[in-house]
């Protein structure tokens, strides 16, 4: 049923994450919106129908990795994908009179994929983070070793410009008997 009416949960998908409030979601172009949500639905319709959750996965890296570089927050995120259901259900109750067996056990398969993804969409999420923060710390624990070979060498600087000048040194004023 969601396969022969994707078109349309997809682009209602999109539109509802366009409106939510306070989010980053509003400055995105709604063409990149609906190829995500089709993108997502597609992989969604094929877990439900194959059980393979392979396209999803796919999906789900993609949208952690570029959601983080564009830093969005999980629950932002998460609250988009959770979007699929209220994008869904409509077309789920026009298909099954609400209340039937075909309705429940429709919203049933639909949440229980809803919450595989949210549970594998956070994992992958915190995967990304870590693996974004210690590449931050690899780059801020660099940065500090440059400045501190910076350092050393303005004072390897300091010294030859001073014994290019002639003027004297501390410590070769000491060893020479000058103090």
């Amino acid at each position: 049923m969601l396969d022969r009416h994707r078109e349309e949960i997809a682009t209602t998908w999109a539109e509802l994450v366009h409106r939510l409030p306070d989010s980053q979601y509003r400055e995105r172009p709604f063409e990149e919106l609906c190829a995500s949500t089709m993108r997502g639905l597609e992989a969604i319709i094929e877990a439900l129908t194959t059980g393979s959750y392979a396209a999803l996965e796919d999906y789900l890296t993609g949208v952690s990795l570029i959601r983080l570089q564009m830093g969005f927050n999980i629950a932002e995120v998460t609250e988009a994908l959770l979007l699929c259901k209220d994008a869904a259900l409509p077309l789920i109750w026009r298909t099954c009179p609400p209340g039937t067996a075909a309705a429940q056990e429709s919203i049933n398969r639909l949440d229980a994929c809803l919450r595989w993804i949210v549970g594998r969409f956070a994992g992958l999420y915190a995967a990304e983070a870590s693996r974004h923060l210690r590449e931050e710390q690899e780059r801020t624990a660099l940065m500090l070793e440059t400045v501190r070979a910076a350092s050393g060498s303005l004072e390897l600087g300091e010294v030859l410009h001073r014994v290019a000048e002639g003027w004297p040194l501390p410590w070769a004023c000491a060893t020479a008997g000058f103090t």
